[in-house]
């Protein structure tokens, strides 16, 4: 704290502090006396002045009015982020959304808007300041890179400050997420024929889904007017593929067998519900071929060659 007074003084003026107090007196610099204030806590309103008769010229004369009052404050606390939220998403979990939302809190108001260290997308609307105290939340709009990512959001040591220019010394607790707006897709195959092909008995069909499924159940593979009996419904690897067997005494000669699977049977892990499978088809033959002619190419049967 430096004082300049209109003239020479006799000794050093006493300087009142509010919020603090002298840790090394008045010491004369050419006309002016300097002083080290030292704050009495981290964060506090303080003020300095020379009250009346405080000060003193060679003469006896003391001052008959107050210094300025000189005031200002004192912070000493570095910001911190309470938070990093996402709306409509927990950190851990699942997002669909085509744009998100992310909100930064932070302990105190900031001077600006945080700075974000992204992966899997990018801010396209900057940071918005609000909240008590005035910008102590900070909004901004996140877009995706992909259909399919994991993202991360977080804000470095230094990536804030506040009013006073403190800037926060530790990282903020990630927000991290799996975006995901890809349906899942569903197949359906099987060993005994090719789709649009045919054949002459049960058939074990396979559904396969593109991810790990939840919701799909025995009824979920149907077949088209009844032309078979669905039986023997299994999970043949968890929650992904599913077999059963289309059979039983329904069939007549030439009857073509539809097997569908319906869009949403099912949700991947985001809540995405599955697309429909291509219909698998094939025709029930139980016709016997038979031999239509063996010929000998320049000769007649019985005859000579």
């Amino acid at each position: 704290v430096t004082i300049t007074p209109s003239e020479t003084l006799s000794a050093v003026p006493t300087l009142t502090v509010t919020g603090g107090s002298i840790t090394t007196a008045g010491a004369a610099s050419n006309a002016n006396y300097v002083y080290t204030v030292t704050p009495s806590d981290a964060d506090e309103a303080m003020t300095v002045v020379v009250a009346v008769g405080d000060a003193a010229d060679s003469a006896g004369n003391t001052n008959t009015a107050a210094s300025n009052n000189f005031g200002w404050t004192h912070d000493g606390t570095v910001p911190t982020v309470t938070s990093i939220a996402v709306t409509g998403v927990t950190s851990g979990q699942y997002g669909t959304a085509a744009t998100y939302q992310v909100i930064v809190t932070g302990s105190e108001q900031l001077d600006a808007a945080p700075t974000l260290t992204l992966a899997g997308g990018s801010i396209t609307t900057a940071g918005a300041g609000s909240g008590a105290g005035s910008a102590t939340i900070w909004t901004y709009t996140f877009t995706p890179t992909d259909a399919d990512e994991a993202v991360t959001i977080d804000i470095a040591a230094g990536g804030i400050t506040d009013a006073a220019g403190n800037d926060n010394t530790a990282a903020a607790t990630q927000f991290a997420f799996t975006h995901d707006r890809t349906d899942p897709t569903a197949t359906l195959t099987s060993t005994h024929v090719n789709t649009g092909g045919s054949h002459n008995g049960a058939v074990t069909l396979t559904l396969t889904f593109s991810e790990e499924m939840t919701g799909i159940a025995d009824g979920d593979i149907t077949v088209g007017g009844a032309a078979c009996t669905l039986s023997a419904y299994t999970v043949a690897t968890a929650n992904t593929v599913f077999t059963q067997v289309c059979g039983g005494s329904g069939y007549t000669n030439g009857q073509l067998i539809t097997i569908s699977v319906a869009a949403d049977a099912g949700t991947d892990p985001a809540g995405n519900g599955n697309t429909a499978a291509t219909d698998f088809t094939w025709t029930y033959d139980t016709t016997v071929p038979t031999v239509t002619s063996i010929a000998v190419t320049g000769v007649t049967s019985g005859q000579y060659g």
